[in-house]
């Protein structure tokens, strides 16, 4: 079974593979199939035969029992320039962490909200 795209879906195609090799760059062992369908909007058909071509470029690994990101994935990631923003995705994710938490009765206001009332 192939997947059938359409003129133009190429590269939208090759744009989805490298998000997920991205996923698994980011998320390692840790990575879940079914939340990859849903970043992705696939079916599951159509997801394991994107990480059968994966596997078969040599951009995934399959080893005991995980899917890997390997070596040639992650360069193909740098020199597609995707790497960039893992690090952005990482700045942000550490400024977020360091925010105070919120408890489930606190009343949360956004910045500047007496600004934009008073307008």
């Amino acid at each position: 079974m192939l997947i059938k795209l359409n003129r133009g879906d190429f590269s939208e195609y090759i744009y989805i593979k490298q998000l997920a090799l991205a996923y698994f760059y980011n998320l390692g062992s840790v990575y879940d199939l079914s939340d990859l369908l849903e970043i992705l909007g696939m079916q599951r058909s159509q997801l394991d035969i994107m990480l059968y071509e994966l596997i078969n470029s040599e951009y995934l690994s399959y080893d005991n029992y995980e899917l890997k990101i390997t070596e040639k994935g992650v360069l193909h990631l740098i020199s597609n320039n995707i790497n960039s923003c893992f690090e952005e995705f990482d700045d942000f994710n550490s400024k977020r962490e360091n925010l105070p938490k919120l408890k489930i009765n606190d009343i949360y206001v956004p910045k500047n909200f007496n600004k934009k009332i008073n307008k």
